[in-house]
């Protein structure tokens, strides 16, 4: 399955989940205007699709069957698992529907008050 089909398939999944919030990450780069090419993007390797579910932060990255990470996207997987959430690498919705029943039977901690 291409990339592109298979995050608008996890999009229209989470769509459908009452209890997730799913956001969609562009990192290509901003066009320029009257002029061929891209404006880097400054969040280099930020997963594919972010979520929320019940209160716990999942990051998935999407990718073909011979798609291989950059270090920048193993970087920000890393750092998301080091603080506590959790990172994915999928490549068929049923592997993004298998950790989302995961993450559905763990414990919701609430949400933290912020101090001045």
């Amino acid at each position: 399955m291409k990339e592109r089909d298979l995050q608008r398939a996890v999009l229209d999944y989470f769509a459908l989940q009452k209890d997730c919030f799913a956001v969609r990450i562009n990192t290509m780069g901003v066009p320029l205007h009257g002029r061929e090419g891209f404006r880097p993007s400054p969040m280099r390797g930020v997963a594919d699709v972010l979520v929320c579910i019940k209160g716990k932060f999942l990051a998935i990255e999407l990718k073909s069957s011979k798609g291989k990470l950059s270090a920048e996207q193993e970087s920000f997987l890393d750092s998301v698992s080091n603080t506590g959430g959790y990172a994915i690498v999928a490549s068929s919705l049923d592997s993004v529907m298998d950790i989302v029943e995961q993450i559905r039977k763990t414990e919701y901690l609430g949400v933290q008050e912020y101090a001045d």
